[in-house]
């Protein structure tokens, strides 16, 4: 519930005990929405707030981008948003 539709970073995390299987993430990685209708509204963000060298446990319903160079974290995720929109509007 906490990925934005229309927002780079993701407002608010929720902590718990970590347990399970679900996809880990650290700051620097592009969160995906991976169900409908969320997949479809382009929901998603670039995780930014966690503590220093943190690695937070998700659902399995994130899809977990991560850039390969620090460098390109911001790419990782704008690349996510232009192609999320190219796909709605060849979609209509």
């Amino acid at each position: 519930a906490a990925l934005p539709v229309s927002a780079r970073d993701i407002p608010s995390y929720e902590y718990r005990d970590a347990g399970g299987s679900g996809s880990k993430f650290q700051n620097g990685d592009t969160l995906l929405a991976r169900i409908t209708p969320c997949l479809e509204n382009g929901k998603g963000g670039l995780v930014r707030n966690l503590p220093e060298n943190g690695l937070a446990h998700g659902s399995t319903e994130f899809i977990v981008m991560r850039a390969r160079r620090k460098s390109d974290e911001n790419f990782v995720y704008y690349l996510f948003v232009l192609l999320n929109f190219a796909i709605l509007q060849f979609d209509k």
